[in-house]
């Protein structure tokens, strides 16, 4: 399940797709997949796609849009409002301030 959502986090996973990889009811897998991971399969695959961002960011020049289209965002301004609920400030100040202390 993990493998396969972090081999297709570049495009949209919807949650059909994940119960029809384990053979179980919708609400079965849900409950079971909050069990195990402790978060919502929607919750799991945005902290992949912010984790996959911040990666991106620190080591490529790609440009924002770039970066939400690899994270499984459809645009810059959905990678920017999930990454702000998530990090608390947006991509680009995230880049800056991880990029000064790298340098």
């Amino acid at each position: 399940m993990t493998a396969f959502i972090e081999e297709n986090l570049e495009q949209p996973i919807r949650s059909p797709d994940l119960v029809a990889l384990t053979g179980l009811s919708p609400g079965h897998f849900f409950r079971t997949f909050k069990e195990t991971f402790g978060q919502t399969p929607f919750a799991y695959i945005a902290r992949l796609g912010i984790e996959r961002a911040q990666r991106m960011m620190l080591t490529s020049g790609h440009s924002l849009c770039e970066i939400a289209l690899d994270c499984g965002m459809c645009d810059q301004s959905h990678l920017t409002r999930m990454f702000r609920q998530r990090v608390g400030m947006t991509p680009g100040e995230w880049r800056r301030v991880h990029c000064l202390r790298a340098n």
